[in-house]
């Protein structure tokens, strides 16, 4: 099938299975976690399955009893709140590594009837939609850690970039993502209406009842959708209650209930401010992005976006290289729209809008390396095929290089 490629995750996961009694697979509808239980374990149930459904729902106590393999894959785990507590029970004397694997498209500490968390017993991974490495089948890139740990841009930058037939295989694959997202069973389908109609039905499902399970709201899918497609078209834009309101009609806290439903079923993620309280938000996948936006988004907003998509699975997926993702921004107007940080080290990225960098773009440079004396900042440039750097902490590049 085409969309069977091994994951990146893979490796992350297998190390979960070493040491944690239960490993967690989370994450937006259609990214391929079913896909990937089936291929990986023999013992694999589902809770959309009415025949599985039934048998845990009877009693979860008992179902998990009657298991007589492991590990055993529960999908879809989010439907059955009284299985968590039965889970807990169990590994109060049965605390081996690697039994269960919870599966789900909401985050089930957010479900409302869910009580509890498995804190301590269960360590997750949030599965991500294709990358464009991970499409082309490529090995999970470590671009963007590497840089991190550099003292300045130099040559030596340049060995860990993708070079000649690599960055010409990953300028089509980028642009191959720009057009389709990242949803394996979304992307592969060769016609563009096919694809945006699968998208729209799964869009529906998420929002009609996944969202629903999270939050109580008596608002159409209409209404929910057009709140997306506002958040869509002002993607890497301050987010304002007020503004949205005037939009939408739907007052600051329907707007904070709506927002913590998408975010709990993987379909928002929120940028925060490097200082103050400002934040944004992005579309969980670039098609999503692209078709809610209504052709509203302007091009350098949409090549960050998936450039985000792209690099952070490069830290998701490793044990130890946890990555806090944010923006900079100033009074005065100075802005760095993605910044990703690892302790004290900073990667600013902005998108140039033009070949050259502008005034407005140096300045916006300068004040961030002025006020974070361990930060860089790579401007990204759809037109270039080489690399320059400007000086030690500058320099100007396609994303193909980096993904």
């Amino acid at each position: 099938m085409p969309h069977k490629r091994k994951r990146h995750f893979l490796d992350l996961f297998k190390q979960i299975l070493s040491f944690a009694p239960i490993a967690g697979l989370f994450g937006h509808r259609q990214v391929g976690k079913s896909t990937f239980l089936k291929d990986h374990l023999e013992n694999y149930v589902t809770l959309d399955s009415e025949e599985d459904a039934l048998k845990i729902k009877k009693s979860p106590a008992q179902f998990i009893k009657s298991i007589k393999k492991f590990p055993v894959a529960i999908n879809e785990c989010q439907s059955e709140p009284r299985l968590f507590p039965a889970l807990k029970n169990h590994l109060l004397t049965n605390k081996r590594p690697g039994q269960f694997i919870l599966s789900g498209s909401v985050r089930f500490t957010s479900h409302k009837s869910t009580r509890e968390s498995l804190a301590g017993r269960m360590t997750q991974i949030e599965i991500l939609p294709f990358s464009a490495a991970e499409i082309e089948s490529r090995p999970l890139p470590k671009t963007i850690p590497q840089i991190l740990g550099l003292k300045k841009f130099d040559q030596n930058l340049i060995e860990l970039v993708n070079q000649g037939a690599v960055f010409g295989q990953m300028q089509k694959a980028w642009a191959k993502y720009l057009e389709r997202g990242g949803l394996p069973g979304i992307l592969f389908i060769r016609e563009e209406k096919l694809r945006i109609s699968a998208l729209q039905s799964l869009l529906h499902l998420m929002l009609d009842r996944d969202l629903r399970m999270v939050i109580s709201t008596r608002l159409s899918l209409e209404a929910m959708v057009k709140f997306l497609s506002l958040i869509a078209q002002n993607t890497f834009q301050d987010y304002n209650f007020t503004e949205m309101a005037r939009k939408t009609g739907l007052t600051p806290k329907t707007q904070k209930n709506l927002l913590f439903g998408m975010e709990s079923i993987f379909l928002l993620r929120r940028i925060n401010h490097m200082t103050g309280s400002a934040f944004s938000y992005l579309l969980e996948d670039q098609l999503e992005e692209k078709f809610l936006s209504e052709g509203q988004l302007d091009g350098q907003a949409a090549a960050l976006s998936a450039f985000y998509r792209n690099i952070r699975s490069q830290f998701t997926y490793r044990l130890g290289e946890s990555a806090h993702f944010s923006s900079y921004q100033t009074r005065s107007g100075a802005k760095i729209p993605l910044v990703v940080a690892t302790g004290e080290k900073m990667l600013g990225f902005r998108v140039l809008k033009e070949g050259l960098m502008s005034l407005s773009e140096k300045r916006a440079a300068d004040s961030f390396l002025r006020n974070y004396p361990e930060g860089r900042i790579i401007f990204l440039s759809l037109e270039k095929t080489k690399i320059e750097i400007l000086d030690t902490r500058i320099i100007v590049c396609h994303p193909a290089h980096l993904i």
